[in-house]
C-alpha cells in the first residue's frame, strides 16, 4: 500500500468527502467545453432515470411527516380534554362538596391506623411501623399500607436470622437484645416487634424494604439496606446497668427513663449513623435565618469526645 492510500484509510469521513469534493472541483475546472456538455447530458439521463424512484420516496417522507403530526395534534388533543375534563368537574363542585371530599379522604388516611384489622370499630389508633427496620410509615396510602404475607416474609429467613448477624460481625448479641426484636411466629429473626398485622396475615412494610424483599432477593447474602438485621440492632437504654466506680463493684442501679435526655441517648447509642446542627439568627425588626446541616457522624469521633469530656470534668 502506498503511502498516500495509507494517509486515506486514516482520514475521518468528513475528510474524505471533502477531498473528493475538492478533486471534483478541479477536474471540472479542466474539462473542456465537449465533456462539459457530454457531462451534463448524462447527469439529465440519470435524473430522469431516477425520477419515478425519487417521487416515491419524497411521497413516503411527506405521508410519515403527516402521521407525525397527527398523532402529535392527538395527543395534544387528549391532553387538552383531560384538562378540560378536570377544570369541569372542579367547577361543577361547591365548596361544601370539596370539604365532603377532603374529609372522606381524611377519614380514609386515618384508618389506616386502626388496630382492628375487622374495621368493626375506631377507637384504638397506632402508627404503622415497618416490620424489618422498625421505622414508621410515613404518608397517606389510598390502596392500602404496604404489607407482605408472613409466608413472604420467612423466605428471607437467612438473611434476617440472628445467626448471620453474629457471624457478618463477629460478635455475639445478647438475649435481652434478641428479645427486643423477636416477632411471634418469626423466631430466630430480628424484626419489629413494633409492626403489626394490617390485614389477616399482612404485616406492615415500608416500600424501600418491600422492594428489597422481593423472590428475587431470596438467595442474596446480603440483608435489606435498612433493616434491622443490617447492624442496625440497636435495642432500648437498659432500665438497670452495673456500676463501675470504686468501692461499688457488683452493685446495679435502677434508671428511671424520665431522667434520660436525648443528648445523652445519643452519645450512649451505639448505632447513630446521621446527626445535625442547625443555627439561627434574628431579633427585633429581623427576620429569622440560619443554617441546617445533616451528615453522617462518625460513631468513633463521637466516643472519643465523650471519654474526653468525662475526663476533664
Amino acid at each position: 500500500m502506498e503511502p498516500t492510500q495509507v494517509a486515506a484509510a486514516k482520514m475521518s469521513p468528513q475528510m474524505k468527502a471533502y477531498r473528493k469534493n475538492m478533486q471534483r472541483k478541479r477536474k471540472r475546472a479542466t474539462e473542456s467545453p465537449q465533456e462539459k456538455a457530454e457531462r451534463r447530458a448524462s447527469n439529465r439521463e440519470r435524473t430522469e432515470a431516477n425520477k419515478e424512484s425519487n417521487n416515491k420516496r419524497k411521497k413516503l417522507r411527506r405521508t410519515d411527516d403527516k402521521s407525525d403530526n397527527l398523532n402529535e395534534t392527538r395527543r395534544t388533543s387528549d391532553r387538552v380534554r383531560k384538562q378540560q375534563e378536570r377544570d369541569k368537574s372542579r367547577k361543577g363542585k361547591s365548596f361544601n362538596d370539596r370539604i365532603k371530599l377532603l374529609m372522606f379522604h381524611a377519614a380514609r388516611a386515618i384508618q389506616a391506623t386502626n388496630t382492628d384489622i375487622t374495621g368493626k370499630t375506631n377507637r384504638e389508633h397506632q402508627s404503622n411501623v415497618c416490620l424489618i427496620c422498625d421505622c414508621f410509615i410515613m404518608g397517606a396510602y389510598p390502596n392500602g399500607v404496604p404489607s407482605m404475607t408472613a409466608e413472604e416474609v420467612r423466605r428471607h429467613r437467612e438473611r434476617l436470622s440472628v445467626q448471620s448477624y453474629e457471624a457478618y460481625y463477629d460478635i455475639s448479641l445478647r438475649d435481652s437484645l434478641k428479645q427486643e426484636y423477636t416477632v411471634s411466629g418469626f423466631e430466630g429473626m430480628l424484626l419489629s416487634p413494633r409492626s403489626r398485622k394490617v390485614a389477616r396475615g399482612r404485616y406492615a412494610v415500608c416500600k424501600d424494604c418491600k422492594r428489597c424483599m422481593k423472590k428475587e432477593h431470596v438467595n442474596k447474602k446480603t440483608p435489606p439496606k435498612f433493616s434491622v438485621a443490617n447492624g442496625n440492632a440497636i435495642g432500648t437504654f437498659p432500665t438497670c446497668i452495673p456500676c463501675r466506680s470504686p468501692g461499688k463493684e457488683g452493685q446495679y442501679r435502677n434508671i428511671n427513663q424520665d431522667d434520660l435526655n436525648p443528648v445523652l441517648k445519643a452519645f450512649m447509642s451505639p448505632v447513630r449513623p446521621f446527626g445535625y446542627v442547625f443555627q439561627h439568627s434574628g431579633g427585633k425588626q429581623k427576620c429569622i435565618s440560619g443554617h441546617y446541616q445533616f451528615f453522617e457522624t462518625d460513631q468513633n469521633c463521637v466516643t472519643g469526645a465523650l471519654n474526653y469530656i468525662g475526663l476533664t470534668f
